[in-house]
């Protein structure tokens, strides 16, 4: 499944090829099962390239836009969760010391985490700051045409305050699966970044409304509170999870303008509130 070619055939053909091939062993996977598990460390070095091929520079898409070849990584996602149901904790995904769980753990991360909207401002040198005649300083004048400033270019398109909603969606049930899969076989790493990622999402979720997110769709964020619930159901052995803080953010999460994701939290607030403060005699 390499890309490199022309970049016309890249744009047109390949993107339609992938996805074709990836429904195609989707098929496999659910025809054959577990016969295909000899196969497993094969397909799971596919996904990762598979993601890498089709992956896009997260400054180069403005918020509200879509980023590029986002179908062919949700079909990749969603293939990647059905052998997640099918083959359980001997899919090897995210598993084992090799390369590729390091790459495709980057890719989840990357697509569940909204892109920043810090603006970038650059100071312009000493040399290029012009004196007046009363000594105060000006700018030199830009040119017709002269970008000063390395923000996006917006208004051009239609914002979309869900954008990329599809994809990370996707990324957090592939997640999800993971962890109540195989969460105890993950590195101690994997679950570090996972809770930290986890935890910074849900509490910056109400900081930035109005602004393009995926996690103004009422299903991401409850991906994503589905996720925090499994870190604490299957741990790794050696790093303990975050039971306070998710306790306190699932009793923020009833707060919620979804019903149903108001409704997870007060369920998910009960079963890990009522174990910590029941005493034995």
């Amino acid at each position: 499944m390499s890309c490199l070619g022309e970049g016309a055939v890249k744009v047109l053909v390949l993107p339609s090829l992938h996805t074709d091939a990836l429904d195609i062993l989707s098929a496999l996977i659910t025809t054959c099962g577990k016969r295909l598990l000899r196969f497993a460390d094969v397909i799971c070095r596919l996904f990762p390239q598979v993601l890498t091929a089709w992956a896009t520079p997260r400054g180069s898409t403005p918020p509200g836009q879509e980023r590029g070849h986002s179908g062919v990584r949700v079909t990749v996602y969603t293939v990647m969760e059905t052998w997640l149901k099918v083959a359980g904790v001997a899919s090897g995904v995210l598993q084992g010391a090799a390369h590729h769980p390091d790459i495709l753990l980057s890719h989840l991360l990357s697509d569940v985490t909204p892109p920043s909207h810090t603006l970038q401002v650059r100071a312009k040198p000493a040399a290029e700051v012009q004196t007046g005649s009363y000594g105060k300083p000006y700018g030199k004048r830009a040119r017709l045409g002269e970008v000063t400033d390395t923000s996006p270019v917006r208004g051009h398109h239609k914002q979309d305050l869900t954008a990329n909603s599809d994809v990370c969606l996707a990324a957090l049930r592939v997640l999800s699966r993971a962890v109540l899969a195989c969460g105890s076989l993950l590195k101690e790493e994997t679950h570090k970044k996972l809770q930290e990622m986890v935890l910074s999402l849900l509490m910056g979720l109400g900081r930035r409304s109005g602004e393009p997110s995926p996690y103004l769709r009422a299903q991401c964020r409850l991906e994503l509170h589905r996720l925090l619930l499994f870190l604490l159901l299957v741990p790794n052995p050696h790093r303990p999870p975050p039971l306070h803080c998710a306790i306190n953010t699932f009793s923020l999460g009833q707060q919620d303008s979804s019903t149903e994701v108001r409704h997870t939290h007060a369920h998910n607030y009960t079963h890990t509130h009522t174990p910590l403060h029941t005493h034995t005699p």
